[in-house]
């Protein structure tokens, strides 16, 4: 829904103290601008506090301020004060002055202030800071332009300085765009790159050079959960950032009582661009607090994205990070160090400058400590896609680096045509091998085998490999130490089932499956999963009730947006059974789960999930052991995650389109000599 503000007196924009002939922009009450338009399309406008009264927050793809005003006369100065939450994936407007003669103030894409100043009878001038902005941080952002110079200015210093030759008559045009660079494209036609993302206050044009000196307070750029209050698909419970682009989550680790989870990001819209490292914190794996994006592109060997890496324990102790970046022409390793206060890039970057020989690309470094130092294992295939590969690479001091060639792991059964997210570590006795295939036309899936280790080759108990989740829908896990004898595991749940225009009106895109316990299942000879132990803190005093369940579909559970239901089957009736999520109460939107204990099967029917005419209509099939008999179901919004008793798990989205499609139905699926199957049924609301 596009929401455009035409503003009144006194509303939003206003005029703080300065010189006579200054027009200052503050968001708090009158000003000089007219015919003034605040443009959120998605979303209610947001304020957070700034010089003296209220900033504005631009949300990083929707966004700006637009009016008109006097044109200033040569010489004139345009400043604003700006806290960036993030860099654009395109140059960024800040203030643009519109007209036969345009000037325009900006922040390129990795955080540098520019200015552009293009008079239609001269040559355009163009200027770019030789420092970037402080993200996170209050900046005061200023050009001069008089007769002779321009000049930019960051927080009271001079960053570049040009001469010209203008004359005293030029200045610049009337219309007045604040936030957004009206010249940067659509990513695939549909998304803005050239929105400023953070906060914007005292914005001043004029003769005078005075500026609005930055607040000495920290800037609040956290993003209200209000401005999603409204969107049915947005879990509750399930980790998810606040907003953008939520993709591959890395580098799992816990440090003095918190877990820190690192993902892909795009903090600045829903669609894919300038990857950088996202950040959640818990301290129960339950409830998950965002903090800033901890790695972004800098100009250099990551300038076009900081991709997945892994944490761990460097040199005294120190939390070091190495991970994937790409220039836009090939890939390499980079080394960050947290030193107390967040991860701080090595100035030797890259420690590796691009991919060996023989192999078409590599990326999504994981770490072993060994007793002579470290070995990195790197996703990679080689140069004709015929063989996915683990790339192994060892040294003393995590900066000179060996290529010792491909992992040895044996005539393991090999697909796709590349692996990513390469992880081994020890599990219980036994050592774990996880891959994310990637194969053109199929989907990814993540793998894993168990085997031994000694140091230098995996050998596995089995060439063939087995699947993490269920049905492939959960991607890209990363795992933490939970105790002596599992791990931690979260992957990502992307969607398929929105439209561009979809996502963005949303403003975010994917999530994570909930966090869950991975450990050997009895008989060391596969793993199995389960939902974290105190889990259930977070809903209401269940509900219980049992059901007799024949070949007519009946209602176990209804108001279920956002909770839990556990099933609990006789085993001594083997009937397949069917179980409706996220339905309405005619069943005309449903996504049917099928358990078929005698085959060993359970099926994912997504054919009449939802009524729009781009929702998926697939149905995916999976393999349980026989003795399967509890099914807990956790329902979030469009998330679904599902835990067995035999230690099966699966997790993934689901678009109904009508706004009463939360129910639960259970049916037998075809009527037989066992027309009736007892169930136990346990349903759980969430805590407000």
């Amino acid at each position: 829904m596009m929401r455009t503000l035409v503003l009144s007196a006194g509303l939003l924009l206003g005029t703080l103290p300065a010189q006579a002939d200054d027009l200052v922009i503050d968001f708090d009450g009158d000003t000089g601008l007219s015919e003034r338009r605040v443009i959120s399309p998605y979303h209610p406008v947001e304020f957070k506090p700034g010089v003296t009264g209220q900033a504005f927050d631009f949300d990083g793809y929707s966004t700006q301020v637009t009016g008109r005003t006097d044109p200033p006369a040569l010489p004139f100065t345009v400043s604003a004060v700006i806290a960036p939450r993030s860099h654009s994936p395109n140059t960024a407007g800040l203030v643009h002055l519109v007209g036969d003669t345009t000037l325009r103030l900006d922040m390129n894409r990795w955080g540098y202030p520019m200015v552009r100043f293009h008079n239609p009878d001269d040559e355009p001038l163009q200027l770019v800071s030789d420092t970037p902005v402080r993200l996170f941080e209050w900046n005061t952002v200023a050009v001069t332009v008089d007769a002779e110079t321009i000049r930019l200015t960051l927080n009271g210093e001079t960053v570049a300085q040009q001469g010209h030759a203008l004359g005293d008559g030029v200045s610049p045009g009337p219309e007045v765009v604040i936030g957004r660079n009206p010249d940067a494209p659509l990513m695939d036609g549909t998304f803005p790159t050239g929105h400023f993302n953070g906060l914007m206050d005292d914005i001043r044009i004029g003769a005078s050079r005075q500026v609005a000196e930055p607040p000495a307070a920290a800037p609040d750029l956290s993003i209200a959960r209000t401005r999603l209050d409204d969107d049915p698909n947005r879990p509750l419970f399930h980790p998810v950032p606040p907003a953008g682009w939520t993709n591959e989550p890395h580098a799992f680790f816990r440090s003095d009582g918190e877990w820190h989870l690192f993902y892909q990001a795009n903090p600045n819209g829903p669609w894919w661009d300038l990857m950088q490292w996202g950040h959640l914190v818990s301290d129960d794996l339950l409830t998950w607090e965002p903090r800033p994006q901890a790695l972004w592109p800098t100009p250099g060997a990551d300038s076009q994205g900081v991709w997945v890496g892994d944490t761990f324990e460097g040199p005294n102790g120190v939390i070091t990070a190495l991970y994937t970046g790409v220039n836009g022409q090939w890939a390499s390793v980079g080394l960050a160090q947290d030193e107390g206060e967040g991860l701080n890039k090595s100035p030797q970057n890259p420690v590796i400058t691009s991919t060996p020989a023989g192999y078409q690309d590599m990326r999504d470094p994981f770490i072993l400590r060994q007793e002579d130092g470290w070995l990195m294992l790197i996703g990679s295939g080689t140069a004709d896609r015929q063989r996915p590969e683990i790339l192994s690479f060892r040294s003393e001091d995590l900066i000179d680096w060996r290529f010792d060639g491909p992992l040895d792991i044996g005539e393991v059964e090999r697909f796709g045509e590349y692996w990513e997210l390469p992880k081994l570590f020890p599990i219980g006795d036994q050592w774990a091998l996880f891959v994310t295939t990637v194969q053109p036309g199929a989907p990814a899936r993540t793998q894993y085998w168990l085997g031994d280790w000694d140091g230098t080759r995996f050998t596995p108990q089995d060439p063939q490999p087995q699947l993490l989740d269920l049905f492939r829908t959960q991607l890209a896990h990363t795992f933490a130490r939970y105790n002596e004898s599992s791990h931690v595991a979260v992957g990502v749940v992307p969607e398929e089932n929105r439209t561009g225009e979809e996502r963005l009106e949303a403003g975010w895109i994917h999530g994570f499956g909930l966090p869950r316990i991975v450990s050997l299942c009895e008989g060391d000879d596969r793993l199995c999963q389960d939902p974290m132990p105190d889990i259930g803190t977070l809903f209401d005093a269940p509900a219980q009730s049992a059901a007799t369940v024949g070949p007519e579909w009946q209602s176990v559970a209804s108001d279920l947006d956002h909770g839990r239901v556990r099933l609990d089957l006789d085993l001594d009736n083997l009937s397949p059974i069917r179980i409706a999520l996220r339905a309405t109460a005619d069943l005309e939107e449903a996504t049917i789960l099928t358990w078929y204990p005698e085959d060993q099967r359970l099926s994912l029917d997504f054919s009449r999930s939802s009524l729009t005419p781009h929702s998926r209509s697939d149905t995916l099939w999976a393999t349980l052991p026989a003795e399967t008999q509890m099914f807990d179901i956790f329902i979030d919004g469009s998330f679904v995650t599902l835990f067995t008793d035999t230690g099966g798990s699966a997790a993934f989205r689901v678009f109904p389109s009508r706004e009463q499609a939360n129910h639960v139905h259970l049916a037998l699926t075809e009527p037989d000599s066992r027309t009736e199957r007892d169930v136990d049924v346990t349903v759980w609301s969430i805590s407000e």
